[in-house]
């Protein structure tokens, strides 16, 4: 995986005693990925092998294999 500067990876709401948040949850990233600058990947998600994740990006849900995906929230832009 490569990672742009500034990227945050959370696997909770970080706030675990209060009760309107969620429990923790795994972050999946599969090999070869690649984070733009700025990226944000939240509890739960899983992002495919061979993808790219564009600059300023917040992945809320998972992102497939093989894909260019950006925007807040992440949605694919591109099959490579």
């Amino acid at each position: 995986m490569k990672c742009g500067a500034n990227t945050l990876i959370t696997d909770s709401d970080w706030h675990l005693e209060d009760a309107r948040t969620g429990k923790p949850q795994p972050i999946v990233i599969e090999d070869n990925v690649w984070l733009g600058v700025n990226v944000t990947v939240l509890k739960g998600v899983r992002i495919g092998a061979n993808s790219v994740i564009g600059a300023h990006s917040l992945v809320v849900k998972d992102i497939p294999a093989n894909v260019i995906a950006a925007g807040n929230p992440c949605k694919v832009i591109k099959a490579l």
